[in-house]
């Protein structure tokens, strides 16, 4: 704690491991130059394993906070999520001194088949989707409201 508020006071500034700089404003938060160095941090190991993911010829939906969304046929999707987790796991070596960060994952498979042979677990009634467990009441209630709503359109 001393060390991060000792450098932003001598520099001006943070830096994260790839250089993003937060600039010491007069009214800094303290819990924000604190907190700045994990989160840019793990930000820094992000950016470096999807160029890691892209190289490796991966397909990218897109990226959430400390998050990736690969997309692959439904035979190839564990060995892909393999190479994302490798590709992460490289990226997190490299920026931290060779320490490892571990990766899991979630299947969101659209086969029909049941039990799901790609991945996906079988209590998983969502198929084909991403899901967390706090959108899926509203989910279902949307989902409800345009069955209505096309079952009006028919009737």
């Amino acid at each position: 704690v001393d060390a991060v508020s000792l450098e932003a006071q001598v520099q001006g500034y943070i830096e994260s491991v790839l250089g993003w700089r937060l600039k010491l404003v007069p009214e800094q938060n303290l819990n924000a130059l604190l907190n700045f160095k994990m989160q840019a941090g793990c930000a820094d190991i992000l950016r470096l394993a999807v160029v890691y993911m892209l190289h490796a010829g991966l397909v990218l939906c897109t990226t959430l906070h400390d998050a990736v969304m690969i997309e692959a046929d439904c035979a190839d999707i564990l060995a892909h999520t393999k190479i994302a987790q490798e590709c992460w796991e490289r990226a997190s070596c490299e920026l931290l001194g060779g320490f490892p960060l571990r990766s899991d994952f979630h299947i969101a498979c659209s086969c029909g088949v049941h039990p799901c042979p790609h991945g996906q677990p079988s209590e998983d009634t969502h198929q084909g989707r991403y899901n967390d467990e706090d959108g899926l009441p509203m989910w279902d209630r949307v989902q409800a409201m345009l069955l209505e709503i096309e079952s009006e359109v028919r009737g």
